[in-house]
C-alpha cells in the first residue's frame, strides 16, 4: 500500500475490487504524526480536502480530514462507492 519515496513522502497505491466498479488510487502523501496525508488537489485540481490514512494494527483507515470533504473520495471509485473505508492487511 505504501512505498517510501524521499524524506517523509510516501508513494501510495490502493486498489479495491469489492465495489460495483472497484476503487483505485495512486499518488503520494506526506507522513505526519504516524499518518499519511494526501492533498487531493495534487491528484485532481477540482478536488478539495485532504485524504488521511491512519494505521492501527493491521488496518489502514482511509477518510477525509474534514467530514464535509468526504464525497471527494467517490472520485476514485465507480458505481457510487467511496475510497473511504477500513482496509485490512492480508
Amino acid at each position: 500500500m505504501k512505498t517510501l519515496l524521499n524524506g517523509s513522502f510516501l508513494g501510495i497505491k490502493i486498489s479495491f475490487t469489492g465495489a460495483v466498479k472497484g476503487c483505485t488510487f495512486e499518488g503520494k502523501g506526506k507522513l505526519v504524526n504516524n499518518q499519511i496525508d494526501v492533498d487531493l488537489k495534487t491528484i485532481n485540481k477540482d478536488l478539495k480536502g485532504t485524504m488521511t490514512i491512519l494505521f492501527k494494527d493491521k488496518t489502514a483507515e482511509v477518510f477525509t480530514s474534514k467530514f464535509d470533504d468526504r464525497f471527494a473520495l467517490n472520485y476514485f471509485c465507480g458505481g457510487g462507492a467511496s475510497l473511504a473505508a477500513d482496509y485490512h492487511k492480508k
